[in-house]
């Protein structure tokens, strides 16, 4: 099933998205350790009202202390759990090879929530870091793919980003590819169902997962594969 969605935050302060052809809508909350979008509350609501798939992010200024940096996006998103999924947007100039800070940002959020945040970069921050840590602790991944600069107002992405692809015995490079691959867990699925999909059995997913009951997944639960 794919699914139609956007995201938002200040700059688009008063979108109306009764006229929005989207299916989710991922709203930005904080920034830094002081920030609050002022538009964050009206945007989740409205969607929330129109029945659209909810998410709500913290844009990382990971220069700063990573504990207060989790600690305000928890402290100013409370009303949004069990209704958004949370996602940390690392894109800050300069710090977007932090992995370290990445995984503590996600990890104390999910102390704080009982639930596991994502993580968005682009293509280019993916592939120039390890983040096999974070894979191996089963964080989801956002990737962006840019293919230019102009918007695609018909949610085409099919072109976006670097199409070659090359195999390579690099290390990082490589945990990375591993992490780049994934799937979310929807109402009804099945363990055999999403391994067929992917050509592999649903043994091979219990245990690259950590999952001792292979009858027990969970509508939202992200698996590497």
């Amino acid at each position: 099933m794919s699914l139609k969605g956007i995201d938002i935050s200040n700059h688009q302060a008063g979108i109306d998205l009764s006229k929005v052809n989207c299916d989710f809508v991922i709203i930005k909350a904080t920034e830094g350790k002081s920030y609050v979008s002022p538009s964050c509350d009206t945007q989740f609501q409205q969607a929330l009202n129109l029945g659209k798939k909810l998410g709500v992010y913290h844009f990382a200024n990971n220069s700063d202390n990573t504990p207060e940096e989790a600690n305000w996006f928890i402290t100013n998103t409370r009303g949004y759990i069990g209704k958004a999924i949370l996602v940390l947007d690392l894109e800050d100039s300069g710090h977007t090879n932090d992995v370290e800070w990445a995984l503590k940002w996600l990890q104390l959020v999910e102390e704080a929530y009982g639930t596991k945040p994502m993580i968005y970069m682009s293509e280019s921050v993916v592939n120039a870091n390890d983040w096999s840590s974070v894979a191996n602790a089963n964080y989801g991944l956002w990737v962006a793919k840019y293919r230019d600069n102009t918007a695609d107002y018909n949610y085409d992405m099919s072109n976006a980003g670097n199409k070659q692809t090359t195999e390579t015995t690099n290390t990082s490079t490589a945990s990375t590819l591993k992490y780049k691959v994934g799937d979310r867990v929807k109402s009804g699925d099945t363990l055999s169902g999403i391994a067929a999909k992917y050509g592999t059995t649903y043994q091979e997913l219990a245990a690259k997962n950590g999952i001792a009951d292979p009858d027990k997944i969970y509508s939202g639960q992200v698996l590497r594969i």
